[in-house]
């Protein structure tokens, strides 16, 4: 299980990180990037 304790980067939460991935599948699959943002309560 490669992200059961992911390596923190100083600056890159694991949001953005899974989001620009995402993005970046999407992208090359030829659709919209998406464009989420999500609030911490």
């Amino acid at each position: 299980m490669a992200f059961q304790y992911p390596v923190e980067i100083p600056g890159v939460s694991n949001q953005f990180f899974l989001q620009t991935a995402l993005n970046a599948v999407r992208n090359y699959r030829g659709q919209e990037a998406l464009d989420v943002s999500i609030s911490r309560t």
